[in-house]
C-alpha cells in the first residue's frame, strides 16, 4: 500500500488553571507515577483521521472483502496544560515552563510517528501490506488503526515523561521557586 502519513504537530498550548485534585486525577488517569504530588500536567491527545485512506473491495468465495490500497493517515497533536490554581505566581511561572517543555517534547515525538507507525506489527496487515478483510469487519479495523496509532503515541510520550520528570529536575524547579519567593 502506498501509505502517506500526514503529521500536524499542533501549537503550543496556553496554560489553564484548575483545582489541584483535578490535576492529580488527570495525572493518575495518565498513569503518571508521581501523580499524587502533581501540581501541573500536560495532556497530549492524538487525533487520528482516517478519512484520507482509500480502500478497494472484492467478492471472494461468496463474501465481500476490502483492503486499504492507498491514501493518507492524518495525525494531529492537540494538547492541554493544566496548573494548580493555588500555586503562587512564582511557582505557576516555573511549573508552566516545565509543562511547556513537556508540550515541546510531544511535538518532537510527532516527528517519530511516521516511522514508528510504518513499523507497527499491529498495522502491517492493515496499512503497510494490506490483507483482504471481511467487509463486515470494516468498523473494527478502523478501531484497530486508531488503537494502534494511539498505542505507539502513548509509548513515546510515556518515555519522554520519564526522561523529563526526574527528581533532579524537580529539585531545580523547587530551588528556582525558593529563590524568587525568598
Amino acid at each position: 500500500m502506498a501509505l502517506n502519513i500526514s503529521i500536524d504537530r499542533g501549537t503550543l498550548p496556553s496554560t489553564k488553571y484548575a483545582a489541584r485534585q483535578d490535576i492529580v486525577q488527570q495525572a493518575r488517569t495518565m498513569n503518571n507515577p508521581k501523580a499524587d504530588k502533581a501540581v501541573g500536567v500536560t495532556v497530549p491527545k492524538l487525533n487520528v483521521n482516517q478519512t484520507g485512506l482509500e480502500y478497494e473491495t472484492r467478492s471472494h468465495k461468496g463474501r465481500q472483502e476490502f483492503r486499504f490500497k492507498t491514501g493518507t493517515l492524518a495525525l494531529k497533536l492537540n494538547q492541554e496544560i493544566l496548573l494548580a490554581n493555588d500555586l503562587s505566581a512564582c511557582a505557576q511561572s516555573e511549573w508552566s515552563k516545565h509543562e511547556q517543555e513537556h508540550a515541546r517534547d510531544n511535538q518532537a515525538i510527532m516527528k517519530q510517528l511516521n516511522a514508528k507507525i510504518k513499523a507497527s506489527t499491529d498495522l502491517k496487515g492493515i496499512l503497510i501490506e494490506p490483507a483482504w478483510q471481511p467487509r463486515n469487519k470494516f468498523d473494527e479495523i478502523q478501531k484497530n488503526i486508531q488503537a494502534a496509532a494511539g498505542s505507539v503515541f502513548r509509548d513515546l510520550t510515556r518515555e519522554a515523561v520519564k526522561k523529563r520528570d526526574t527528581d533532579a529536575e524537580y529539585k531545580k524547579i523547587n530551588a528556582r521557586i525558593a529563590n524568587c519567593e525568598g
